[in-house]
This record gives structure tokens, sequence and C-alpha cells, in this order.
């Protein structure tokens, strides 16, 4: 049930647990404004803050009682969260409501993320990616031309984007996922999570507390 927040660019953390939820794991954050945010995590569970997490809020249908290991709003109304047995699921009115997508898959996805409100991808089990460019109604399979484990990915627009998982993988975008490319990583410890605050400069952080950081796109990675 943990939740951290910092006011000061993380300088200081201060705990914003509720007992109510000590014994639910929260795997993914996703916040669209200072003040609105969700969490995901198991048996279906999504809470909401409006108040910059002050107080947090069970949201009753979420559409799965699956894992939900990861959540993407494109805006504060809009958004999807995916996990476990290919489950995602869709809400257009902040969380109040929530619609069940098909996959077409039954792989453990990881990570979604949405670039607008109709472009966005997972990645799963086995190097699976899978996208959609109109909002989730259907989702198609790329090829990612890897077969480890895809932890992460992350987009700047609706075509480039990187993807990380195990073994130190990464694989980079120019074209929306038609084609992926595999990037050198210098290392083979696990990659768990991606940010790009541009189409240059981006972090991967992983196992055994190691970061990565790019300056260039990915194509050099160093620690």
């Amino acid at each position: 049930g943990l939740i951290i927040y910092t006011t000061d660019g993380g300088l200081n953390w201060f705990s914003q647990n509720d007992p109510k939820y000590s014994t639910i794991s929260f795997n993914s954050v996703s916040f669209e404004s200072p003040t609105t945010g969700y969490v995901v995590g198991d048996k279906g569970t999504i809470l909401k803050t409006i108040d910059g997490g002050a107080t947090w809020n069970l949201l009753g249908n979420s559409g799965t009682t699956n894992y939900l290991s990861s959540i993407s709003f494109v805006n504060e109304s809009i958004g999807w969260a995916t996990g476990e047995d290919g489950a995602i699921v869709k809400t257009v009115d902040g969380g109040k409501n929530w619609i069940t997508q098909s996959s077409g898959v039954e792989n453990m996805l990881f990570s979604i993320f949405f670039s607008d409100n109709l472009n966005g991808w997972c990645t799963g089990e086995s190097g699976k990616v899978l996208h959609t460019t109109d909002g989730g109604s259907t989702w198609v399979s790329q090829t990612s031309g890897v077969t480890n484990w895809l932890y992460s990915i992350y987009f700047t627009d609706k075509n480039k984007g990187w993807a990380v998982g195990n073994n130190g993988n990464i694989i980079h975008t120019s074209n929306g996922g038609s084609t992926w490319n595999a990037q050198t990583s210098p290392t083979t410890t696990s990659l768990n999570t991606v940010f790009f605050i541009n189409s240059t400069t981006g972090w991967a952080a992983g196992d055994n507390g190691i970061i990565l950081r790019t300056t260039n796109g990915g194509q050099l990675w160093s620690e």
C-alpha cells in the first residue's frame, strides 16, 4: 500500500499511505495534473486522488479482478490500465466507469502507454508488443525482434518510442512500431522502466539500482 510523493523535485519524499490499502501492492501511477492521479495494483484495484494524494479513493468497478501492472492517462478523463492474462481496461470519464477491451492475447502485459487518445502500445511476456490506432478498440501485435520480457514502454510522440526489459534489452522504433530495432545496452541487468523528456534525452532504470542515460535517442546508453 505504499505511495510516496515529493514537492521539491525529489529532495524529500513523504508517505501517503492509507491503512485501508495496506495489504495491496501498487504497481503503477499516472498523474495528468498536479492534483488528479491514479494508481493500480492487485485484484483490479484502482485508486484515484483529486487533491494531490492527500486522500485516495477506491474506484469501485475497474472492469477486471486481474492483477494490474500499468496505467496511462492522456488527460484527466481518458486512460487505460493493463495487467495479467492480457487484461486491458479503459475509462473516458475519469475512472467512474471502465470498459474491458480485447487485447487478443493471454500474455502478462507489463506496461501500457498512449501518446494521444488514439495511439497506444502494450509490452509483455516473450517480447510481446501490441499497438492500437483507435483508442484500444482493436489491438494488433508488432514484431519486437526480441523474446525477452519487456517491462516498460515510452513514446515521445506517435512515432518515436523505446521499450526495455530483462537481460538489459532496449529496443527502439521511429515509425510507431512498424519496425523495432535493438539498441546497444551496457548491461545485462533487468531494466524495469524507461522515460524520455524529449526525443533525445531519456533514462532507463532496473535491478540492483542501475540507471542508464542517453542524450542521443539511445544510440549510446551509459551508466
